[in-house]
């Protein structure tokens, strides 16, 4: 019977399965002990196997929710280490594949349009939501997550000035420029609700 070099889903790891006739790139579940673990066939192989064949999987996404009791992605929060949880399917269909442990993602909140920089850590058996999807990713580590440069806060403000002339008053309306600041993670954030005053680009041009 021959055996077969599999990268887990969720990381670098590689097990060798044994299994009578596996092509590569085929997803599948197998037992390493007495747990089961998804992953990729890499390549065949002629060293001794240490884990043993169950099935063949449609992709990692169904593997996991389908054998592992896990339904949902956890997520450490860059900012404050708070945890997210999001459903596997929906982390799944949003991206297409699974995330890699220790990668950071820019995760967007669909029902508050927040973003944040999160570092994947686990599948876990904690219930997920769906309402938080991977927007962004993956990046190596959370200063290189890129969150939206640059982002805005507050609702646009418009800004009007009265033109009088001797055949009457014009009102028009006036492209200004707001004050920017840097948010948590060094991105540029407009103030869109205020007009930046003074120097280079401000008022007093």
């Amino acid at each position: 019977m021959p055996n077969y070099i599999v990268r887990e889903c969720i990381s670098e790891t590689t097990y060798i399965v044994s299994a009578d006739t596996l092509n590569i790139d085929d997803v599948i579940s197998f037992y390493f002990g007495e747990d089961i673990n998804c992953g990729v066939v890499v390549n065949e192989t002629s060293d001794s196997h240490d884990s043993l064949f169950y099935r063949t999987e449609i992709d990692c996404c169904d593997c996991l929710t389908a054998n592992t009791g896990n339904s949902s992605f956890a997520f450490e929060r860059c900012d404050n280490q708070e945890y997210i949880y999001i459903t596997i399917q929906t982390f799944c269909d949003t991206y297409g594949d699974t995330p890699i442990s220790k990668t950071v993602w820019n995760l967007f909140n669909l029902d508050t349009n927040e973003n944040v920089c999160a570092t994947f850590m686990y599948p876990d058996k904690e219930a997920g939501v769906s309402y938080w999807i991977p927007d962004e990713g993956p990046f190596n580590g959370c200063g290189n997550c890129d969150i939206g440069i640059p982002r805005s806060a507050n609702t646009e403000t418009f800004f009007c000035e009265q033109i009088c002339t001797e055949s009457g008053t014009t009102v028009v309306e006036v492209v200004v420029p707001h004050p920017v600041w840097t948010g948590l993670y060094g991105e540029s954030i407009t103030q869109n609700n205020s007009v930046q005053l003074g120097g280079r680009n401000g008022l007093n041009m």
